[in-house]
């Protein structure tokens, strides 16, 4: 990779960065607090195989070095998560 083409990945990056944060400002703006924490709390049904496709999905991302070594934790938990819903239904 030469400087150019690093350079491009670095501001690709911090403009994906920059719109995430810019989406998150917007929806909390948007909602108030207590309706955040309704529709946060809210539960919802979904398939199995939603499941395992959002578990395929993170395993592939964490192999392919997807994430920064500080969003890993926060992606583990998420991926124990899944996890955890997987293995307890699928004994039923």
């Amino acid at each position: 990779m030469d400087i150019n083409e690093a350079v491009q990945t670095k501001d690709s990056s911090t403009q994906t960065e920059n719109e995430q944060t810019q989406t998150e400002e917007t929806t909390r703006k948007v909602l108030s607090d207590e309706e955040r924490k309704r529709l946060l709390s809210k539960k919802i049904e979904v398939s199995m195989n939603l499941l395992l496709n959002m578990r395929i999905l993170l395993d592939a991302s964490v192999n392919r070095a997807t994430f920064k070594a500080g969003e890993l934790s926060q992606v583990g938990s998420v991926y124990d998560d899944i996890n955890s819903l997987i293995n307890s239904n699928m004994s039923l």
